[in-house]
């Protein structure tokens, strides 16, 4: 019974210290973003790229402060996830004539990586490209607000994944950009008992297109979600795919309540219903 009892101390000592040694930079300061993107120019609470920057495992965790970042034509790279932002405002864009700026997760395990995560505070994307054909997602958000101005995002399961957690407040606005994808956009939630008045996704532009769907909703968000511009293409199931956890559910009333009165989007020619007992 010792001897069991030391191998399973030993075991949880290893995965603590696995816990523990996960890679991330909090930054609370432009000095402290500035040491981390080393060479880039600042000027005021602009920052932007001289070089590429390699993270290795590392992440930049973005605390406190306001910050733009000018990719101008450079890349930002790590293996799971570049960029959190936790509570900061922070506007992207690229200024460069090429527009070959990138953020993006190296890992090829396709159910990991993200180029950019929003847990609070705010992230602005102006352009720029996010993402690549291998890790999971474009950008992951799940509380603060987003704004999509622009940029090229991509990912192999999703574009633009935004999910409801806990009550924390998520609001999420895509005006114009390019989002491609398996999903281009999934909208869903994590807790059933939540106060969803909090929750927020209003589309008015931009092209999403996905090898499977362009906008994948799950049953539950679709009163949260608005739509009043834009394109949407699904290659296997349409422009447009709610995930049903009910026995049945009305197509039509679903995109009434989804697509704002007035806008039809000739992409959306196909709506899918699909079922699923289990939960997201």
């Amino acid at each position: 019974m010792k001897k069991i009892s030391c191998y399973l101390l030993i075991l949880i000592t290893f995965l603590l210290i696995g816990i523990n040694n996960v890679d991330a930079t909090e930054i609370k300061s432009m000095t402290e973003l500035n040491q981390v993107l080393k060479d880039a120019t600042v000027s005021g609470t602009t920052i932007k790229l001289t070089k590429d920057v390699s993270l290795d495992s590392d992440t930049i965790i973005l605390k406190e402060g306001t910050y733009i970042l000018d990719l101008n034509g450079f890349k930002i790279s790590s293996i799971e996830g570049p960029i959190k932002v936790d509570g900061a405002s922070l506007t992207i864009d690229d200024s460069s004539s090429n527009k070959t700026g990138l953020v993006e997760a190296t890992t090829t395990t396709d159910t990991k990586g993200y180029s950019v995560m929003l847990s609070s505070g705010n992230l602005t994307i102006n352009g720029g490209n996010f993402g690549n054909t291998t890790q999971d997602k474009g950008l992951d958000i799940y509380g603060g607000t987003a704004v999509i101005n622009g940029g090229n995002i991509t990912g192999k399961n999703y574009g633009v994944w935004t999910t409801f957690l806990q009550d924390i407040p998520v609001n999420v606005t895509i005006t114009n950009g390019n989002i491609n994808s398996k999903n281009g956009i999934c909208v869903t939630y994590q807790n059933t008992n939540a106060d969803y008045k909090n929750y927020s996704v209003k589309i008015s532009g931009g092209n999403v297109k996905g090898t499977e769907s362009g906008l994948y909703a799950v049953e539950k968000s679709i009163p949260f979600v608005k739509i009043s511009g834009g394109t949407f293409e699904g290659t296997k199931y349409g422009g447009l795919m709610i995930l049903q956890k009910t026995d049945n559910i009305d197509e039509k009333q679903s995109l009434d309540k989804i697509i704002e009165e007035g806008y039809v989007n000739e992409f959306v020619s196909k709506v899918q219903t699909m079922r699923k007992d289990a939960g997201f």
